[in-house]
C-alpha cells in the first residue's frame, strides 16, 4: 500500500470485478456452461454441463484436477446445492481478458471426445 497506494489497489479491485462480471457473461452465453447465480463480486462459480455428460459432478473434479496439474489456470471445487461447481476468484493485477477466453476455452476442450 505504501508503494503503490489506495488508489491504485482500488482501480485494480473495481477491474477484477469488471472482468469477473465478464467472464460470468461469457459462461451465461456459452450453451454448454452454466453459472450458478449473478456474479457480484470477483468469484465465479460456473460449470460444463452439457446433457450429454454421465457424471457431471465427476467432470467438473476432473476438469480441475487436470488444470491444476497443468498449471496453467487455478480453479476451486465446491459443492452448491447438491452439485459440483468450478470457482475461480479474480485478484491477480495481471489477469487479462484473454487469460479468462483460455480458461473456458480449456474447460470446454476437456470435455471434447
Amino acid at each position: 500500500i505504501k508503494e503503490h497506494g489506495l488508489d491504485r489497489f482500488g482501480r485494480l479491485m473495481v477491474r477484477n470485478v469488471a472482468q469477473a462480471r465478464a467472464l460470468g457473461e461469457r459462461v451465461e452465453a456459452a450453451p454448454e456452461l452454466e453459472l450458478l447465480g449473478p456474479v457480484s463480486l470477483n468469484i465465479v462459480c460456473f460449470r460444463y454441463a452439457p446433457d450429454r455428460l454421465e457424471d457431471p459432478d465427476g467432470f467438473q473434479s476432473r476438469v480441475r484436477e487436470v488444470v491444476i496439474r497443468e498449471g496453467s489456470f487455478y480453479l476451486v471445487k465446491t459443492s452448491l446445492h447438491g452439485r459440483t461447481w468450478l470457482r475461480t476468484t479474480l485478484i491477480n493485477p495481471l489477469t487479462t481478458e484473454s487469460d479468462l477466453e483460455a480458461l473456458l476455452d480449456r474447460v470446454e476442450a476437456l470435455a471434447a471426445p
